[in-house]
């Protein structure tokens, strides 16, 4: 991936630690974010698809996946949009944990904080297009990268894709440092 660098913005946010338990899965997580996309890096693999109405729907090489293969074999995950932005991650002791953060121009009421942003664009590796279907688009690299990805990302068009990432700044030992990150958008 490359980088395209902007400069610093202030925003207001919120971050919501969250815990999973075995009976709560990835899909049930879409009680927070309604509509979307999600990136799922699997034991074996990296996914990438849709959330509507609350239903995730994610395409892998072989075909649409069982909602639950993703809980099986997920490692890490960012459930997001415009405003909010869902990370899991595979803790300790095997236990999915995470936090919600949901960004604001201006404060709200609860616990929000006005922070420095940097607004970062990155390349997803990829060039060659095929599509699948009406709904996906097969891309990939020379250097052997497959991913299917979301028509609505492509738009048609066979120019590269590119994830919207937002950096948060904060001060660690009092030097300026990313203290978080969530991807934004991706698309072109």
């Amino acid at each position: 991936m490359t980088m395209r660098r902007h400069l610093l913005a202030q925003i207001y946010t919120q971050y919501t630690p969250v815990m999973l338990t075995e009976d709560i899965t990835v899909g049930d997580m879409t009680q927070y974010l309604n509509h979307g996309s999600i990136v799922a890096w699997l034991f074996h693999d990296i996914v990438f698809g849709t959330i509507t109405d609350g239903a995730i729907r994610i395409r892998n090489r072989r075909g649409v996946m069982d909602p639950k293969a993703i809980d099986r074999y997920l490692e890490r995950a960012r459930l997001f949009n415009d405003n909010r932005e869902i990370y899991l991650f595979r803790g300790k002791n095997n236990v999915m944990q995470g936090r919600i953060r949901e960004d604001f121009v201006v404060p709200e009421e609860g616990h929000t904080q006005r922070v420095h942003v940097k607004e970062v664009e990155m390349l997803l590796l990829g060039r060659h297009e095929e599509f699948v279907d009406q709904d996906w688009v097969r891309l990939s690299s020379q250097r052997g990268s497959i991913f299917i990805i979301p028509m609505q990302w492509s738009k048609g068009s066979r120019d590269r894709i590119v994830v919207h990432m937002r950096y948060y700044m904060g001060y660690v030992n009092h030097l300026a440092s990313i203290v978080d990150q969530r991807i934004v958008r991706i698309g072109r």
